[in-house]
């Protein structure tokens, strides 16, 4: 398919049975063409810019979250250690 019926849209009806794209095909393509747009219009709208920040910081926390998760449970096994043997230690005397 040539440059410029990417351009234009799609091909022509001659075009496209030349290349071997039947009617149905052809539909098709011009259906997701329209989806596509419609999707980068919502998605480049206001709301649309609002929900792809939103769910960046939502996917960014669960990433954040699973990878200090292992970092913090050592952290508090070390801090609860010390503490024990702090008020070990203080007991004894």
């Amino acid at each position: 398919m040539s440059p410029a019926a990417y351009v234009s849209g799609g091909p022509s009806a001659p075009a496209a049975r030349a290349a071997g794209l039947d009617a149905e095909k052809l539909a098709r393509r011009k259906a997701m063409c329209a989806y596509c747009k419609k999707a980068t219009r919502f998605a480049l709208s206001t709301i649309g810019l609002c929900v792809i920040v939103a769910l960046y910081a939502v996917v960014g926390a669960f990433i954040f979250q699973t990878l200090e998760q292992t970092n913090e449970k050592e952290e508090c096994i070390q801090a609860s250690l010390s503490y024990f043997a702090y008020r070990l230690y203080d007991c004894t005397g």
